[in-house]
């Protein structure tokens, strides 16, 4: 089953360029694993310090994979602290998670 994992992040301690400096090389580096379908970073427009970071995985054991694998974690770490991180510094972003499964689709023909 497709997996979604939706990230709401609120920036609050660096600018909005640094957060999507770390995002583009997170998101380069889980393009290149196993599962990985899509992802996309979307930016408020009511709210500039808001974005939403959506991912598709082939399946939940392939999005949790990506907790174990310390480079992805250290590349986070630039602006947050996540568990096995190697040296936890101050959050510079806010982050609301929720994993959820496609309930419908539509693509316009």
């Amino acid at each position: 089953m497709t997996i979604v994992s939706l990230n709401k992040v609120t920036v609050t301690g660096c600018t909005p360029e640094e957060y999507e400096r770390v995002y583009r090389e997170a998101s380069d580096f889980m393009a290149a694993q196993p599962g990985h379908i899509s992802q996309r970073l979307v930016r408020s427009e009511t709210e500039a310090n808001v974005y939403f970071a959506i991912a598709e995985w082939e399946s939940l054991e392939d999005y949790r994979a990506l907790a174990g694998i310390q480079e992805l974690v250290d590349i986070f770490g630039q602006v947050v602290t996540l568990p096995g991180a190697s040296s936890p510094g101050p959050d510079k972003i806010i982050i609301e998670h929720h994993d959820a499964v496609v309930v419908s689709t539509h693509v316009p023909v």
